[in-house]
């Protein structure tokens, strides 16, 4: 993944507003006309966030996690809210990640197996990366994208045409433009996701969620930290609109829910739950 130095600044700025000022930004404006949440979505919705957290860090597996807490049939919503997007906006291309672009006409072509194996193999690599920086104690506020990954991966991703802008900026991304595109490199991101995971272990991903804010907090901020407290103010909760993220309900009424995971979580319910419908990185 390509982070840019701002972009990484960004990350420290709203950690940091965490917990000096009791702020946190909100994933969008509120736009639409609908009831507001209720307490109890609020309380379901923020569970659920501390939920995904944990068995983020726990597993270090998207494929896990959504087979735990998705609806069942979030990658066929997913494609059909970026055919409506698609068409209504003209674009060429589906971004999946940054330096994952994918032509829009694979909307059709790619089976939802495709469309889920390189969304999990690329938020594994995303997650994977993150959890090598937090454990290496790294400044966030200087980081580059070769310190998330180790050699071998940036050597395997820099011979391969399709994922070599991936860390490393060196010509224009190139879109995935067929179906085994798409196969091919979520072929090649597990086969970096493995290497990473030889050195990786479960994490408590809130814990180094607060680290990286406290480290860059005013010194007295620290010494009088009320994590519970901070919890609360950190996972934002309010009505998703239409403009963001995509309404992968196709109609539904949606929530969108901050994390401590570095992702922003689409919910909406299903039979007596919330469930998420989809997860965006926050960041990146």
């Amino acid at each position: 993944m390509h982070f840019q130095n701002q972009k990484s600044r960004f990350l420290v700025f709203a950690l940091a507003l965490i917990i000096s000022c009791n702020f946190i930004p909100t994933a969008r404006a509120q736009t639409n006309r609908q009831a507001p949440v209720t307490e109890d979505e609020r309380r379901e919705a923020h569970q659920l966030s501390v939920t995904f957290t944990k068995r983020l860090g726990e597993t270090l597996d998207f494929e896990v996690v959504m087979r735990e807490l998705f609806v069942p049939d979030a990658v066929e919503r997913y494609v059909a809210s970026e055919k409506k997007k698609a068409a209504q906006s003209g674009y060429p291309w589906v971004i999946l990640s940054q330096e994952i672009f994918i032509d829009v006409a694979l909307l059709d072509k790619a089976n939802a197996d495709d469309w889920r194996n390189l969304y999990v193999q690329t938020n594994n690599f995303v997650i994977l990366g993150f959890v090598r920086g937090l454990r290496s104690n790294i400044d966030f506020e200087k980081l580059k994208p070769t310190d998330l990954y180790p050699a071998a991966v940036i050597q395997l991703l820099d011979h391969d045409p399709l994922l070599k802008t991936f860390i490393l900026k060196k010509a224009r991304s190139r879109n995935l433009r067929s179906v085994a595109d798409m196969r091919i490199a979520a072929t090649t991101l597990a086969r970096a996701n493995e290497l990473m995971r030889k050195d990786s272990q479960p994490i408590d991903l809130e814990a180094a969620f607060f680290r990286i804010g406290t480290r860059h907090a005013a010194t007295q901020a620290r010494g009088d930290l009320d994590l519970d407290k901070l919890r609360d103010q950190a996972i934002h909760v309010e009505l998703e609109s239409n403009a963001y993220p995509s309404d992968v309900s196709v109609g539904g009424r949606n929530i969108v829910v901050t994390t401590l995971s570095f992702y922003v979580l689409s919910l909406a319910r299903t039979g007596d739950r919330l469930k998420i419908m989809w997860a965006y990185p926050a960041v990146g």
